[in-house]
């Protein structure tokens, strides 16, 4: 079964969360993609900037311009399109439209969730206007977006890759080749290799307890020190020192970054297959097969992250 729920969403807020989350509940998350379609009567958004800011929300989401919903509907073969209604007066053009995706797509039925009654009055230009116009944006909108959504959305139009970019994943995957590589030119930091000239630690007792926790294969002793690292580290001194960071272990530091530094990143994960993974840590030494199985057991993915590729 396929399943889209199409919307603008610039901003999304509680009100599209809602029809969202009864949609999923109707049809399994796995089923429903979100698409992200310019509205004709609607200000010129750039969908690729709100996909980015709703990346937490979703990883089906697809972007589609100079394209009828119906059309989109029949090259993915969709089943069901969702649609949110507020009011009778979304009523009486949403059945309008219901009419053409269902002549212009061969068949697609529409879905009508009513959002739930509190959000009646909630909608995207209204939250634009407040942050524009409003002398404590943040707080005013709070309540209808959440944090990671309100400063990625906020932060949309100056993060643009390679600039801004944290790139993570498993170690012995080619990370740092793959980076050295393809974004010649920027400054790309290695977080493994400059966090402790951000953190109020002694340099050496940390290296030390490192090396003793990979050697004795002691994971509850490493998931104690990055927890013990994490909140001593100034992370807006350190994701001011580059362009983008090469920061395999995102995950384990995810809860101890601010939501207001993290919201100005775009999150790329570089992958490989096990077999390459393992070539490529014979090749460096015997040692580091050894410290590729320890921090595999310990490797840990964000919550979500903007894009995945594989070496």
């Amino acid at each position: 079964m396929k399943v889209i729920y199409p919307l603008s969403a610039n901003p999304w807020h509680v009100g599209h969360q809602s029809v969202f989350d009864e949609a999923c509940n109707m049809f399994g998350k796995e089923n429903v993609t979100i698409v992200l379609a310019q509205n004709s009567t609607k200000s010129q958004n750039d969908m690729n900037s709100v996909k980015w800011s709703i990346a937490s929300i979703h990883n089906q989401i697809d972007v589609i311009k100079d394209k009828l919903i119906a059309n989109y509907c029949q090259e993915k073969k969709v089943d069901y399109i969702v649609r949110g209604l507020r009011s009778g007066y979304d009523l009486d053009s949403e059945m309008k439209l219901l009419r053409w995706n269902e002549e212009l797509s061969n068949g697609t039925k529409t879905i009508f969730i009513p959002s739930k009654q509190y959000y009646d009055h909630v909608s995207s230009s209204a939250l634009r206007e407040i942050v524009q116009l409003s002398k404590t944006p943040y707080k005013d909108v709070s309540n209808y977006m959440s944090d990671d959504v309100f400063h990625r959305w906020q932060n949309s139009k100056d993060c643009i890759p390679p600039r801004n970019t944290i790139f993570f994943g498993r170690s012995c995957c080619g990370k740092s080749t793959y980076i050295k590589k393809n974004y010649k030119g920027f400054k790309i930091a290695n977080v493994d290799e400059v966090i402790y000239d951000f953190a109020n630690v002694d340099k050496e007792e940390f290296r030390n307890e490192f090396l003793h926790a990979i050697q004795n294969s002691d994971r509850l002793s490493f998931i104690d020190l990055v927890n013990r690292l994490k909140y001593k580290i100034d992370f807006n001194a350190l994701f001011k020192s580059a362009h983008s960071f090469d920061m395999p272990v995102l995950g384990l530091y995810w809860n101890a970054i601010p939501i207001e530094i993290i919201s100005q990143f775009t999150l790329v994960k570089l992958d490989a297959p096990i077999s390459q993974r393992l070539e490529y840590s014979q090749n460096r030494n015997e040692s580091w097969n050894y410290k590729m199985c320890f921090f595999d057991k310990n490797y840990q993915d964000p919550p979500y992250y903007h894009k995945l590729i594989n070496i």
